[in-house]
């Protein structure tokens, strides 16, 4: 069995839209004692979407009201 615990995605910081970056999102709540729900390390995660995809997908709008915008991404899954 498997679980959604978060995606890869390629963004961009909005002050920097020619480099390009791939990150560590966690659909975690904030991490504990260094690490989210699903043990990723907190030095690991980029940003948290605990509302899952439907985060990720309004982080792909340039006027989502953060620093950086999501150009793609691939779920990550976790074996439970």
């Amino acid at each position: 069995m498997k679980r959604l615990i978060g995606a890869l995605a390629k963004i961009v910081f909005n002050d920097e839209p020619l480099a390009q970056h791939h990150r560590y999102i966690s659909f975690s709540e904030e991490a504990f004692e260094g690490e989210d729900q699903f043990g990723i390390d907190d030095d690991n995660i980029f940003f948290y979407c605990p509302n899952g995809e439907e985060e990720i997908i309004g982080l792909m709008n340039p006027d989502s009201g953060e620093d950086f915008t999501v150009l793609s991404y691939e779920l990550e899954w976790q074996e439970i």
